[in-house]
């Protein structure tokens, strides 16, 4: 397989894991946590999964993969950028973290839907859901760690259009600010759902014009 063809397969992944996670969490959709202990408990009771609520689990999980990519692809493209090395290494670590905030935050779902139909004590279910609300709290923050990082590269090294990395560290800082914004708030899918928006232009952008090769640090003269 050729370099530009992993090359576009790593850009592919920002498009992937909104659309992703969108379709996975329309699949695998929860109540709302700010209800109380005997609602979700009930909820889950007269909700039991279907084929398509594991689907969607899969789905979503496995998006979390398609971000770790396009973290890697950062970094692939950025790390011999004299400017880019620091930024590159931060897009990757975005992306090994949000992968692994995932990864943590779907058993309690995966739990409250497999143990439905056996009846839960409403505080073990408020307490599934919760901790699955949690993980997508805090997945804001390896979020914005990735855009500032790439927006960076963008404004730094002309990874992608600058216009694009600015609106990127506007995108990182609202990420950040949402987080602490009310549980009920809808704030968060909305910033969400920008942020996915902000990848799927990004991962387009980069599909359309790959970044160019550039010489490995250490073969550049010492002088420069």
């Amino acid at each position: 397989m050729s370099g530009s063809v992993i090359s576009r397969l790593g850009a592919a992944g920002a498009i992937a894991y909104g659309v992703m996670e969108i379709v996975g969490d329309s699949l695998s959709s929860t109540t709302d946590s700010t209800q109380s202990p005997q609602q979700i408990a009930a909820y889950f009771a007269a909700h039991l999964p279907t084929t398509w609520t594991w689907v969607g689990i899969y789905i979503e999980t496995l998006g979390a993969f398609a971000f770790l990519i396009f973290g890697a692809y950062l970094w692939s493209v950025g790390h011999a950028r004299r400017e880019g090395r620091l930024l590159s290494i931060l897009a990757l670590s975005g992306g090994i973290v949000q992968t692994a905030v995932i990864l943590a935050g779907e058993p309690p779902k995966i739990e409250a839907f497999f143990r439905a139909s056996q009846g839960m004590d409403p505080q073990v279910a408020a307490a599934m859901l919760d901790l699955n609300n949690a993980s997508f709290f805090l997945s804001f923050m390896p979020q914005a760690l990735l855009v500032a990082a790439a927006s960076g590269m963008a404004i730094r090294t002309g990874l992608f259009p600058a216009w694009l990395g600015w609106a990127g560290l506007g995108v990182a800082i609202a990420l950040l600010a949402v987080i602490a914004a009310p549980v009920d708030s809808n704030l968060r899918v909305l910033v969400n759902l920008v942020f996915f928006i902000w990848l799927a232009v990004t991962g387009a952008v980069l599909l359309w014009r790959t970044p160019a090769a550039v010489p490995a640090l250490s073969n550049l003269p010492s002088s420069v």
